[in-house]
């Protein structure tokens, strides 16, 4: 392990001692009566439909060639082993083009009211999960559909 590996790891060790934000758990709890009538109206099938088409549109949306190109590898396979500060940069510049993203998405959304906001929120789900998507590449790995499927099984 590196010197960059093992400053990365104590920042982690770091991150999993602290507590959840007041912030945080304030929206937790605000979101609970929604979420509870969403899980009591909306049945979970379709939730699951949803999500799986909005995941597929995320994985037709992921590009692996800026990536290979920005890595300088011929294969996502190859940044497996490749030094774990090269994939952190890669993801870094995902991280903030996803910001950038949905800022822009939630400014349109935002000017055209209630209407933009029944627009947006598939648009961020789908943008949320291609960000997901490309994260992974970032460290070499492709995600699989077992793998999402069971994320949208919990």
């Amino acid at each position: 392990m590196n010197i960059y590996e093992s400053n990365q790891l104590n920042k982690i060790r770091e991150w999993e001692k602290e507590e959840p934000l007041v912030v945080s758990q304030a929206i937790g709890s605000a979101t609970k009566p929604v979420s509870w009538i969403a899980n009591k109206i909306v049945p979970q099938k379709a939730i699951q439909g949803a999500l799986a088409g909005f995941n597929s549109v995320a994985k037709a949306l992921t590009d692996e060639n800026d990536i290979l190109r920005d890595a300088n590898v011929s294969s996502i396979n190859e940044l497996r082993t490749k030094d774990l500060q090269v994939s952190d940069k890669l993801a870094n510049n995902i991280h903030n083009w996803a910001i950038g993203i949905a800022g822009t998405a939630g400014g349109v959304a935002g000017f055209f009211g209630l209407p933009g906001m029944v627009a947006d929120i598939p648009t961020i789900i789908t943008f949320a999960l291609r960000t997901i998507h490309k994260i992974g590449l970032c460290y070499g790995y492709k995600t699989t559909t077992q793998g999402i499927t069971f994320l949208f099984t919990l």
